[in-house]
């Protein structure tokens, strides 16, 4: 019983594949034309296939694939993707490669971790602050998250991305004779990546990896300019600030500007052991952080707990009243014994067999069990 992995929903697959292409230039009959027609006349080829679905809107068009029940869905997502890189032959040369999605009831976010700045209402976060959140949330707690073993995913959103802004003074660069062309060289010549060396001394053997790449605006400001015998800095003739990039959308919580967060659990766990570990790392966190506020919403875990209560309370229940009637009406107080060594055994097997062919205990398997302990305590 210890042994057995707990979830919210038991681990299979749900029959569906969903295909997704992208092209922001193109209108939406553009896309129906080019891109997805051609996918869809791969993709209805696949096998077991029940329905195909499309839809195209401007910049993006998706086909979603739902197959018969019972189909195995690792090979029909393998397939899948075969019929896509067939496709592709089809599709303009410059198109990227659709996405190809499944979905599986375990991906589903036991709860959703909310951070919030501190007494910032809606409209009062500054630009430069949201930034800051947004590298804390996708750096540092997303990677905190991800590290347990009881975290398969942890699924960011809300999130907006910066953008170095250089803005050059043309006056003074027109005077010192530098132009976009040699700006742009400077760039090339610095973000660079060397790669990797070996060395070798005596026995030992060392991997050195060599980067020149440009990590952030200080390295950028430091880039050097060379124009004639004049050496020059990009932060003599420019000046850099970063600028928020339009998101794809924002999220709120009690009108607050947040970063959500959604957990998913490893199909492997334990939720007592994966609640326990979470909770661990979002605290250290806030103890890290304490100008941030975490917040825990929508935590499906409650209800596997209020399911695992009912069966317990199901197992009590059932031999307190066992234990009455027999008293009352049989007047044998050997008969409630006998119950409890009948449910025990019959569980001690379920479980057993449960460890044996890897199922979970979930909301369905207790659903199960409590049901099953009624009957027993029927027949019994």
């Amino acid at each position: 019983y210890f042994r057995i992995p707990t979830s919210l929903l038991p681990d299979i697959s749900i029959p569906e594949i969903t295909v997704k292409v992208t092209d922001p230039q193109l209108p939406s009959s553009e896309i129906e034309r080019i891109l997805v027609q051609p996918l869809r006349s791969q993709l209805s080829q696949t096998g077991h296939l029940r329905s195909l679905h499309s839809t195209s809107q401007d910049g993006a068009g998706e086909i979603r694939l739902t197959f018969e029940y019972g189909t195995a869905m690792d090979l029909a997502f393998i397939e899948a993707n075969e019929k896509v890189d067939a496709a592709m032959n089809s599709l303009p040369k410059d198109a990227a490669r659709p996405s190809v999605t499944k979905a599986n009831a375990s991906d589903l976010p036991v709860f959703t971790l909310m951070v919030t700045q501190d007494g910032m209402e809606k409209g009062d976060l500054s630009e430069a602050d949201y930034l800051e959140l947004c590298d804390l949330s996708r750096n540092i707690i997303k990677r905190r998250l991800e590290q347990l073993p009881e975290v398969s995913l942890a699924d960011i959103s809300g999130l907006s991305e910066r953008r170095l802004t250089i803005t050059v003074d043309k006056g003074y660069a027109e005077a010192l004779g530098i132009d976009e062309n040699l700006i742009e060289r400077a760039f090339k010549a610095n973000d660079v990546e060397a790669g990797k060396a070996t060395v070798r001394e005596e026995s030992m053997e060392y991997q050195v990896h060599l980067s020149s790449q440009l990590q952030g605006a200080d390295d950028v400001a430091d880039i050097y300019l060379t124009k004639g015998k004049r050496l020059l800095k990009l932060k003599d003739i420019a000046t850099l600030e970063y600028e928020q990039v339009s998101d794809g959308g924002s999220v709120y919580y009690n009108g607050q500007r947040a970063v959500a967060l959604a957990i998913v659990k490893s199909p492997k766990a334990k939720m007592d052991k994966f609640q326990t570990e979470t909770y661990k790392v979002i605290e250290t966190l806030q103890e890290q952080f304490p100008q941030y506020t975490f917040h825990i919403t929508n935590d499906q875990s409650q209800i596997l707990s209020a399911t695992m209560g009912s069966l317990r309370q199901n197992l009590l229940l059932g031999l307190l009243l066992i234990f009455l009637v027999s008293f009352a009406f049989l007047r044998d107080g050997r008969l409630p014994f006998v119950v409890a060594v009948s449910m025990c055994v019959s569980l001690i097997i379920s479980v057993g067999v449960m460890h044996i062919f890897d199922i979970s205990l979930n909301i369905i398997s207790l659903v199960g069990l409590i049901l099953s302990v009624g009957m027993m305590i029927d027949n019994t």
